[in-house]
C-alpha cells in the first residue's frame, strides 16, 4: 500500500504538478494586480484631490456627455481621496463583458482604461481556466483535488515509525546529509511539511470556484445564505432615473465603513450597492445592501 501510494504522489506530481505550478504562480501574479496598476497608471486609477468630489448624478451626466453611444451599468466610489472613481458601462454588441474605464471624481473626466489591465484578465483566464473555457476549468478542479491528495499521501509517507522521529526538529528543520540525492529528498519533505497547511488551504477554498455542488455545501455548512447575484429589477418608474443620489445618500445613512462601493444601474424597483468592507482582507470580500425605491429606500 505504502508503495502503491508513492508510486502515485511520484506520478501525479511530475504531471498534475506542472499545472499546479502555472495556477500558483498566475494566483500570485493576481494577489499583486491592485499594486502593480496603480504603479503603472499614475494619473488613471490615482488622481490629484481638487476640491469636493461630484455627486454620483453630476458623475453620471459628465459620462453621459463623454460617451453617450453607452450606457452606464455601475459607478464605484471610492473612500480614498486619491483613488479615482470607476465606471462601467453595459457590455455592447459583441463584447462578454462591458468596458471599464476610471474616473476623476473632482472633474468628471473619463480617464481612460489603464495599462496592463488586459494583461491581468488573460493572467486570471490562465489561473482559473488555462485559457481553454470549460475544458480548461475541469482540468484546473481535478488538479486541485490531485494537490490535496498529494498533501494527504506526502504527510502519510513521512509518517514516522521511530519514537525519536516525532521530535519537531526531525520534521522541520534540514539536516545534514551524505549524498545530494539525500539532501533534495530532505529538502522535498521539510518544505512539503513547512506549505503543507497553505497547500490543503488553497485546495478547499480553489474548489468553490470549480462545482457547483461543493459551493453549496460550503454554504450549508458554514450556516451562511448564498449570495444573490441577479441584477436588480429594470427601471419601471419614471422618477428612478433621478434618484442616484438619493440612493447614495441612503447608503451613507446606513454608516458602512468602506474601502470603496459601487452603484448598480439602471435603478428600477429596487437600488443596490456592492461595498468592500474598510476590514476586508481581500478585494473579493464584498457585500451588498439593496433599497426598496417604491418604499422610501427602505433597505430590503
Amino acid at each position: 500500500m505504502r508503495k502503491l501510494l508513492f508510486n502515485l504522489h511520484w506520478f501525479l506530481g511530475i504531471t498534475a504538478g506542472f499545472i499546479i505550478v502555472i495556477v500558483g504562480v498566475t494566483g500570485a501574479m493576481l494577489s499583486f494586480q491592485p499594486q502593480i496598476l496603480t504603479w503603472l497608471n499614475p494619473g488613471i486609477i490615482t488622481v490629484q484631490p481638487t476640491g469636493t468630489p461630484k455627486t454620483p448624478q453630476q458623475l453620471m451626466l459628465a459620462v453621459a456627455q463623454q460617451a453617450p453611444e453607452k450606457n452606464l451599468a455601475g459607478l464605484t466610489i471610492t473612500q480614498s481621496a486619491e483613488l479615482a472613481y470607476s465606471a462601467r458601462f453595459a457590455p455592447q454588441a459583441g463584447q462578454r463583458r462591458g468596458e471599464m474605464q476610471y474616473l476623476n471624481q473632482y472633474t468628471g473626466e473619463l480617464l481612460g482604461q489603464p495599462q496592463g489591465r488586459e494583461f491581468f484578465i488573460d493572467v486570471m483566464r490562465l489561473h482559473r481556466w488555462l485559457l481553454a473555457g470549460d475544458v480548461g476549468k475541469q482540468v484546473v478542479a481535478i488538479s486541485t483535488i490531485i494537490l490535496l491528495f498529494m498533501s494527504i499521501t506526502g504527510i502519510y509517507l513521512r509518517w514516522p515509525k521511530g519514537a525519536k522521529k516525532w521530535q519537531p526538529g526531525y520534521w522541520l528543520k534540514l539536516r545534514k546529509t551524505k549524498t545530494r540525492r539525500a539532501f533534495w529528498w530532505q529538502l522535498h519533505a521539510v518544505v512539503g511539511t513547512w506549505v503543507l497547511p497553505l497547500y490543503v488551504l488553497a485546495s478547499v477554498t480553489g474548489l468553490y470556484w470549480s462545482y457547483d455542488w461543493y459551493r453549496e455545501a460550503l454554504f450549508t455548512i458554514s450556516g451562511v445564505e448564498q449570495p444573490n447575484r441577479q441584477r436588480p429589477s429594470e427601471p419601471s418608474v419614471p422618477a428612478a432615473a433621478g434618484m442616484t443620489d438619493q440612493v447614495w445618500n441612503a447608503f451613507q445613512q446606513q454608516d458602512i465603513h468602506y474601502q470603496e462601493a459601487t452603484l448598480h444601474l439602471p435603478i428600477g424597483k429596487q437600488a443596490q450597492v456592492s461595498y468592500l468592507a474598510a476590514d476586508a482582507t481581500h478585494n473579493r470580500q464584498t457585500n451588498q445592501i439593496v433599497f426598496d425605491v417604491e418604499n422610501d429606500l427602505q433597505v430590503l
